[in-house]
């Protein structure tokens, strides 16, 4: 509750009161002719408090400089605007016996003239804008009773040099200081657990700041265009270090971020110029878009190997840094991730990632050599365009997509393998790449975009055959082929048989797949199709969506037992089982997709499958049985999700390739030697598991279950 301040004259004849004039309730001081010539007594006052009416105070001194106001809920006087011509000031204590304990909002703002201003003790609030604008103040002094400074402050007082923020503040709020471009030193005490946005935005003249271990949050833009600032640490109490906290501190050299830091957001060092390495700590899980964008000095870092979230640009424009290490657990490269980083001769990629994102190494003209792991399904849009010092590149049989331009303008490339994993070739995958000598198309590419292989000059040849398997074909893909052959028909691309080639590929697009398969017409239970066999020669099967217009619900009973001619194998959404060894002893085959639709992987389904690299079950499986990936040595990365509850004995026995497995804690049962022989850690529910000399996984399964 606040009562504004009323002065009241008291006019004395013959030693009788006469009258007790009140003046208006307006808030502000009384004019110089309304000064109180008499007093009342702190008595009286107290009672007029109670009873509700309004005080009277003693302003002989103050009066003319302060409009003010009674906060009841405070206890005492608000400063609400300050009309002297002090330039030195020490705002008083007590108004009228009454004690100050708020500078108001805006209370003094645009003083311009006040150089130097004394809080006195007992003021707890500084309200927002208070001192805004005062561009001479130089100095001022708070007092330890201070516990609030409100937004904006002391914003553009420029001429202040120094403040000691007083240690009962637990929160430096948004602009208090922004564009205090004089300010060289401040002193934050342990109390404060925030640093508010934009606080410190401008101070350009902050050569140093300490920010104690007691802030959690820095929140975007707390110290943006600080170009004094020469080296920063962020202690591990702060979580979260928002978007652009340090955007455009162009004299920062030196960064230390702790162990316990776990976000670096968007453009949070963007535009620092000078700083030459950085570790992130382990700590960090996620880097914003554009985090480091622009530092040009930059020439080494080292990844946190806990970050599964980076975004897009992060490294763009950092032309110097030549040495990059991605985390092991990143599951993907986002887009502009690395782009234009020039100086950077060689990446390795880790066999978690399953997505190179667009543009991820666009630009990096110094690139000469990649491995890029099985683990890998999508390579994007513009991926490695224009990286001219790439020599050579081997694309893995995970690669189902190569986006448009994803190497277009590589020069120096001299021979390039499409394995008949990729489905998808899009426009100008390789156009331009004028060193490129050799092309081979392995059978199962489907998709071959325009001009994938355009203005490849040096690929002078007459003759080339596309694999059966291509069902779309654009326009200009080869630079100087003249014959093609497709399906044993060979087309004069230069006579006007193109349009030819075109029409007879989209005729084999439909050529009814059925064909290759064995399979039960009518099952009413699943009101669908049982493949029970294969009998094509095609290395790279994809199984169809429907036959006979219903669709396939069950890959059946042995359906592909020991076919050793088979590397990969696209099942469609829709499919909902996959039956006892349906791949049993399929000693080639590298690659499985699996549906979202899939909610049951059968007995021995895999088993002795030594060559399958990588298996991402859907979260939608929920039960692996007995001896599903028994003996798939070669496995090397296995995901589980969290709608899996039951693992069957022996489901994963002797996947020696594998180094580690989590599993979740949706699974109930773990079956007799689930995973014995992996030589693998296996953490589950909070606790990790290694071999014994045996083999054995002490204390994992479930004792007393046998689930087949």
């Amino acid at each position: 509750m606040k009562i504004s301040n009323c002065i009241f004259r008291v006019i004395t004849a013959a030693s009788v009161l006469v009258s007790l004039t009140a003046c208006s309730n307006s808030t502000g001081s009384s004019s110089s002719e309304e000064q109180l010539e008499g007093s009342i007594s702190s008595e009286s006052s107290e009672e007029n408090l109670d009873s509700g009416s309004e005080p009277a105070f003693d302003e002989e001194e103050f009066a003319s400089d302060y409009e003010y106001e009674i906060d009841q809920d405070l206890g005492g006087i608000v400063i609400t605007k300050y009309i002297g011509d002090i330039t030195v000031l020490t705002v008083p204590s007590e108004i009228g016996g009454n004690k100050v304990v708020k500078i108001g909002d805006q209370a003094f703002q645009k003083c311009r003239d006040l150089t130097s201003i004394t809080i006195s003790d007992g003021v707890t609030v500084i309200g927002s804008k208070a001192f805004a604008d005062c561009t001479k103040l130089n100095s001022i002094s708070l007092p330890d009773s201070i516990t609030q400074m409100g937004e904006d402050a002391f914003s553009r007082c420029t001429g202040l040099t120094s403040i000691d923020i007083p240690s009962g503040i637990t929160k430096i709020e948004q602009q208090i200081f922004y564009n205090c471009s004089g300010l060289t030193n401040v002193t934050i005490p342990d109390s404060v657990t925030e640093i508010a946005s934009r606080a410190f935005t401008g101070c350009t003249g902050l050569t140093s700041i300490t920010i104690p271990d007691s802030v959690t949050v820095l929140k975007a833009y707390a110290f943006a265009g600080c170009t004094g600032l020469t080296d920063i640490t962020i202690p591990g109490s702060v979580t979260s270090i928002e978007q652009r906290v340090f955007n455009s501190c162009s004299g920062i050299t030196s960064i230390t971020i702790e162990d316990g830091v776990k976000e670096i957001g968007d453009n949070a060092f963007a535009g620092l110029t000078k700083f030459k390495s950085i570790l992130i700590p382990d700590s960090v899980t996620t880097i914003g878009d554009y985090a480091f964008s622009g530092c040009t000095g930059l020439s080494n870092i080292t990844m946190s190997r806990g970050v599964t979230d980076m975004g897009e640009n992060v490294f763009y424009n950092c032309p110097g840094l030549t040495n990059i290490t991605i985390p092991n657990d990143a599951t993907e490269i986002a887009s502009n991730a690395y782009a234009g980083i020039t100086s950077i001769t060689s990446i390795t990629i880790p066999d978690s990632v399953k997505i190179i994102g667009d543009n991820a190494f666009n630009g990096c003209t110094g690139l000469t050599s990649v491995t890029i792991p099985d683990s890998v399904s999508i390579i994007g849009d513009g991926a490695f365009q224009g990286c001219i010092g790439l020599k050579r590149i081997s694309i893995p049989y995970s690669v189902s997509e190569i986006g448009a331009g994803a190497f277009q303008g590589c020069t120096g490339l001299t021979r390039v393998t499409i394995p008949g994993s990729v489905t998808v070739l899009e426009d100008n995958a390789f156009k331009g790449c004028y060193g490129i000598e050799s092309v081979v198309i392995e059978d199962g590419v489907q998709k071959i975009g325009n001009n994938v292989f355009a203005d490849c000059e040096n690929f002078d040849t007459s003759f080339f055959t596309l694999p059966s398997s291509v069902t779309e074909l654009g326009y200009d893909v080869f630079y100087r082929v003249r014959f093609i052959t497709f399906n044993g028909v060979t087309y004069d691309c230069s006579r006007d048989e193109y349009e030819k080639l075109v029409d007879a590929v989209k005729q084999n697009a439909s050529v009814p797949p059925a064909n290759d398969f064995y399979y039960e017409k009518q099952n009413f239970a699943l009101g669908g199709i049982i493949i029970t066999g294969y009998k094509g020669n095609n290395s790279i099967v994809n199984i169809p969506k429907e036959i006979d217009g219903k669709p396939v619900k069950v890959i059946g009973r042995l359906a592909f037992d020991d076919n050793d001619r088979i590397t990969t194998v696209r099942i469609p959404d829709g499919v909902t089982t996959i039956e006892m060894g349906a791949f049993r002893g399929c000693d080639n085959l590298k690659s499985v997709s699996l549906p979202d639709s899939l909610t049951e992987i059968g007995g021995s389904a895999f088993s002795g499958c030594e060559k399958l690299r990588d298996i991402t079950i859907p979260n939608s499986v929920r039960t692996i049985k007995l001896g599903a990936f028994y003996f798939c040595e070669g496995l090397q990365r296995l995901a589980i999700p969290d709608s899996v509850s039951i693992i069957g004995d022996e489901a994963f026995f002797a996947c020696t390739g594998l180094t580690s497995i989590t599993i979740p804690d949706s699974v109930k049962i773990i079956g007799y030697r689930a995973f014995d022989a992996c030589k693998a850690t296996i953490s589950y529910k909070g606790m990790t598991y290694t071999p014994n000399d045996h083999g054995d996984y002490e204390g994992l399964s479930n004792d007393g279950y046998h689930v087949y």
